[in-house]
C-alpha cells in the first residue's frame, strides 16, 4: 500500500520578522519518516494569522487571495499524489518537492502567469509600483509569450536584453527591466518552484547611465506658488506638487500619509514621522522649519483627524495632466511631472546648505553619493562660488 504525505501550514517557523514585521507562511510536508518545508512565498504579519484555523484573517486586506494561493499548493499536492496512486507508483518527499518545483511532473502554469499572479497578490509594493511590474510583465510576455520555468538561464536573459535594445529603450529602462525580471525569478526561487541553481543573473552585470535630476528653478517655483487657480482639483494638485517641492515627499508616501503620521510638540510646530517604501527608512521632517514653513501651512489646510487620510485620493497619472496644464499657466515649456518636485527639494536644499548629509537625512537617500549629484548640479552654488573668487 502506497503511503500517503501528510501537510501542515507553518506560520513563523523561524521566530523572526522582516523589516516589514511580516513572516514567511510554509507547509511542512511529513512522509515516511521525512520532514521537509516548502516556502509558500507569502508572508503576513503575526496579527493577521489565525493559529488555530490555520489560515490568514479576514483583517489583511487580500486575505482570500493569499489563502487561496495557499490551498491551491496544497491541492496541487493532493493531486500529485492521486495521480501517483492511480499508476500505482511509489513516490518520495523528493518528488513531491521536484514536482512543486516544476522539475518533476510537468507544470501547466508558465512563467508569465506566475509573474501576473504574483504581481496581483503582492503587498510589498505601492500600487503605482504595481502598475509598474504589470507594464513591464506584458513587455516579456511580448519578447516570450509562453516562457516556461525550464527556459529561464543566461541566454534567455542575454536575448532579452538585446531585444530591449532592439526596442531603443534607454540603458535604465533596460536596467528597470531586467530588475522587475530578476525579482520574480527570486520569488520562483524562494517559493522553492525554480532550483537556486538555475538563477541566471549570476553572471549578467546590469549596467546604468548616469542621469541628470532635473528640478523646476526658483523663479518656476515662485510662479506656480503665485498662481491663483479657480477650480478645486487644480488647487489640490498645485499644494500637493508645492508641498513635495518643500518636503522631498514621493507620490507614494504623500498619498498615504495620515493623521498619525503628523506630531505636534509643546510649541504647536508640527512634524512629519513616516517610513519611506523604497528603503523602509524612518523619516522625520519638522514642516515648521523647511522653507519658511510653507509645506506646514499646505497640511493644516487639509489636516483633518477624523479622515483616515491627510489629503484627497487622487492618481500619479491624473496629477501630471493637471500639471501639464499648470505648468502652462506659469510659463514653465517643458514637460511637469510631480517626481520632479522631490528633485526640486534637493536641489534646492543644494542651493541653500550644501551639506550632503542634511540632504540624505531628509530625503531619505540610501547612499550619500545620490545626495552629492543634487550639490555638483547646483547652478547657483556654482554661481556663487564664482562670485567669491578674486579674478
Amino acid at each position: 500500500m502506497i503511503k500517503t504525505a501528510n501537510y501542515k501550514t507553518i506560520f513563523n517557523r523561524k521566530k523572526s520578522l522582516n523589516k516589514k514585521g511580516e513572516t514567511l507562511i510554509e507547509i511542512q510536508i511529513y512522509l515516511a519518516g521525512k520532514q521537509k518545508y516548502i516556502s509558500t512565498g507569502i508572508s503576513v504579519k503575526p496579527e493577521h494569522w489565525i493559529d488555530k484555523d490555520n489560515k490568514i484573517s479576514n483583517k489583511h486586506l487580500n486575505y482570500i487571495t493569499l489563502n487561496s494561493e495557499i490551498h491551491k499548493i496544497l491541492l496541487k499536492f493532493n493531486q500529485f499524489e492521486a495521480e501517483m496512486i492511480r499508476m500505482q507508483q511509489d513516490y518520495t518527499i523528493d518528488d513531491i518537492i521536484a514536482q512543486h518545483k516544476g522539475t518533476g511532473a510537468k507544470t501547466n502554469k508558465n512563467f508569465i502567469q506566475f509573474m501576473h499572479e504574483k504581481c496581483a497578490i503582492r503587498t510589498d509594493i505601492a500600487p503605482e509600483t504595481k502598475r509598474s511590474h504589470k507594464s513591464i510583465i506584458s513587455h516579456i510576455a511580448e519578447f516570450k509569450p509562453e516562457m516556461q520555468f525550464k527556459d529561464i538561464d543566461y541566454k534567455l536573459v542575454t536575448e532579452f536584453d538585446d531585444y530591449l535594445r532592439n526596442k531603443g529603450y534607454h540603458q535604465n529602462t533596460i536596467k528597470n527591466h531586467h530588475k522587475i525580471l530578476k525579482s520574480y525569478i527570486n520569488i520562483a526561487i524562494k517559493s522553492n518552484i525554480l532550483p537556486e541553481n538555475r538563477y541566471p543573473y549570476r553572471n549578467f552585470a546590469l549596467k546604468e547611465q548616469s542621469t541628470t535630476r532635473t528640478g523646476i528653478t526658483a523663479p518656476e517655483l515662485s510662479r506656480i506658488e503665485n498662481l491663483e487657480l479657480n477650480m478645486s482639483e487644480f488647487v489640490l494638485v498645485k499644494d500637493l506638487f508645492l508641498f513635495s517641492c518643500y518636503t522631498g515627499i514621493r507620490y507614494g508616501e504623500l498619498i498615504s500619509l495620515k493623521p498619525e503620521n503628523v506630531i505636534t510638540n509643546q510649541g504647536h510646530e508640527h512634524s512629519l514621522s513616516f517610513v519611506m517604501n523604497k528603503t523602509g527608512k524612518n523619516i522625520k521632517l519638522p514642516l515648521s522649519h523647511l522653507f519658511a514653513g510653507k509645506p506646514e501651512k499646505i497640511m493644516i489646510k487639509y489636516y483633518n483627524p477624523e479622515k483616515k487620510f491627510i489629503f484627497p485620493r487622487i492618481s500619479n497619472e491624473h496629477i501630471n495632466r493637471i500639471l501639464k496644464l499648470i505648468a502652462t499657466l506659469a510659463h514653465i515649456n517643458y514637460r511637469l511631472t510631480f517626481h520632479m518636485s522631490r528633485h526640486t527639494f534637493c536641489t534646492r536644499l543644494a542651493e541653500l546648505n550644501p551639506d550632503p548629509y542634511l540632504i540624505k537625512e531628509l530625503a531619505g537617500h540610501s547612499d550619500i553619493r545620490i545626495s552629492m549629484i543634487y550639490i555638483h548640479h547646483s547652478n547657483a552654488m556654482i554661481e556663487n562660488k564664482l562670485k567669491k573668487i578674486s579674478w
